[in-house]
């Protein structure tokens, strides 16, 4: 007999749900949210398990990792793609949930996804901290700004040149102390924010230089370490992705598509995945659209589709062929090459070569 387990987990508590091959509900249990509390469980069990399941989440990496060091066969689902198969279920709770991915296991219902190892997860901690830092820089600088409006400031120059803080100091200089109590506050924080970014850019460049398929990465334009990083740590194992069409899909830079009988709309870009790194394959495609000076492949189709989708679109949409570009630069570890950049090549139907074939006879 084959049994399924069905975890459900929550910050505090696990639901846990055996089912044999039958559907037949073996057993559930209610623990506290621990790998080794749970594989203690399911060892007094004595059953033989086919798959342990439990949904992505924050502790997934965490208990996948413990458990399967026990020695089960842990994998982990989509959460968005199993909430389709819960939802059939009247009332939602963690009891259910947990009958519900075993169900799904039993019947092969599931879309297992690829977690990052340990170093991926540490380097996405550094990436994350980065971009957190950042933004409390421009927040800071913002909020400076915004402040300052209704005492007739309206230009202090860009927040990263070195008189950007010598004019807000300038123009508050005849103000009450009330006034220069609170933005000195606001400068601090400012300044403090910039020299912890300084250190973390410093750092991330070095980890980057250290990184040979990062290094390989940063010879396409637009993309720098942080770039590159992001890149690694988000596709992991490039092998895993059958096309450069499926980098894009995967990325969430592909249009969203509803066919239905004889209705079929494309929409805005899904916008699936990681929100950071398709800002960075933006700003990668406003630099290759505006700064790159050599012209290749990308660049020119780029300038072909401006009038017909506009800029901010264009920019998108280079930068998603440049996803597909990198991923073949990781996957054939190659550097990129002006001149080796894949062109879509047009497809010949059947009654245009059988039509070429009469005007040749």
């Amino acid at each position: 007999m084959r049994y399924y387990t069905g975890l459900d987990v929550s910050q505090k508590a696990t639901s846990i749900c055996i089912v044999d091959e039958n559907g037949k509900i073996v057993t559930e249990r209610s623990l506290e949210t621990c790998p080794f509390v749970i594989g203690k469980f399911l060892k007094e069990t004595g059953l033989t398990f086919v798959h342990v399941g439990l949904e992505t989440g924050h502790h997934s990496h965490w208990l996948e990792a413990e458990l399967k060091k026990q020695g089960y066969p842990v994998v982990c689902i989509c959460a968005l793609r199993l909430s389709k198969f819960l939802s059939a279920k009247y009332n939602k709770n963690d009891r259910n949930d947990a009958r519900g991915t075993a169900e799904a296991l039993r019947l092969g219902a599931f879309h297992p996804v690829y977690l990052k190892s340990q170093e991926e997860i540490e380097l996405r901690l550094l990436l994350t901290s980065r971009e957190s830092i950042a933004n409390q820089k421009k927040q800071a600088s913002n909020k400076i700004r915004g402040l300052l409006k209704p005492l007739g400031v309206r230009s202090l120059g860009e927040s990263d040149k070195k008189e950007f803080i010598q004019n807000i100091r300038d123009a508050i200089k005849d103000s009450v102390d009330n006034v220069k109590l609170g933005i000195e506050a606001l400068i601090s924080s400012f300044l403090h924010q910039k020299q912890l970014l300084e250190e973390l850019d410093k750092e991330i460049e070095k980890i980057a230089k250290s990184t040979p398929d990062a290094v390989r990465l940063m010879t396409a334009p637009g993309v720098g370490p942080v770039t590159a990083l992001y890149f690694l740590v988000e596709i992991g194992d490039p092998h895993r992705f059958k096309s450069a069409r499926a980098v894009g899909a995967y990325l969430g830079m592909t249009p969203r598509l509803y066919e239905s009988g004889e209705v079929s709309r494309q929409g805005g870009i899904s916008k699936c995945g990681s929100k950071r790194l398709r800002s960075l394959l933006r700003n990668a495609g406003l630099s290759i659209m505006s700064r790159c000076t050599p012209s290749f492949n990308h660049k020119t189709w780029g300038y072909k589709k401006v009038k017909k989708i506009g800029k901010q679109k264009v920019y998108i949409a280079v930068g998603r062929k440049m996803a597909g570009t990198l991923w073949s630069m990781l996957l054939n570890q190659k550097d990129f090459d002006y001149r080796d950049t894949p062109t879509k090549k047009k497809r010949k139907t059947k009654k245009r070569n059988e039509l070429q074939m009469v005007v040749a006879a």
